[in-house]
């Protein structure tokens, strides 16, 4: 008796309370994965030099001190860049990442009815075999 009132008290929480807390837990990590990587910031700042490393030009005109600014601005600038892009490319993959773990993982929650029985059984049948 009390064996059936847990079986259904199982199903009455994972298709009512368990899927919107799995659904909100999975939103969790894609927002975590966003924050964590910056996203917005990232491309705010795309083009700005890395850790913002310039060159003052200072007063006066001096080629050679002009044109040797230019070249490690450029050079700042452009390291800026890659290494935002790499980690908006690395904040894409998580963010894939989760999705398609999320969605194996779910669809694994809602057919463990199914599986854990089915498991276990099989590992008998094995056993006895």
């Amino acid at each position: 008796m009390t064996l059936g009132i847990v079986f259904f008290e199982f199903f009455e929480w994972l298709y009512g309370e368990g899927v919107p807390e799995f659904l909100k837990a999975w939103k969790n990590l894609h927002w975590f994965f966003y924050h964590f990587f910056s996203v917005p910031l990232m491309f705010r700042s795309l083009f700005q030099p890395l850790k913002r490393l310039k060159e003052k030009y200072g007063r006066g005109f001096d080629p050679e001190k002009f044109f040797e600014n230019l070249a490690i601005n450029t050079i700042m600038r452009i390291a800026g860049f890659l290494i935002r892009i790499i980690f908006l490319a690395l904040a894409g993959i998580f963010q894939i990442l989760v999705f398609i773990l999320g969605s194996v993982f779910f669809a694994l929650f809602l057919t463990a009815p199914i599986f854990i029985p089915a498991s276990i059984l099989i590992g008998l049948i094995m056993l006895i075999s």
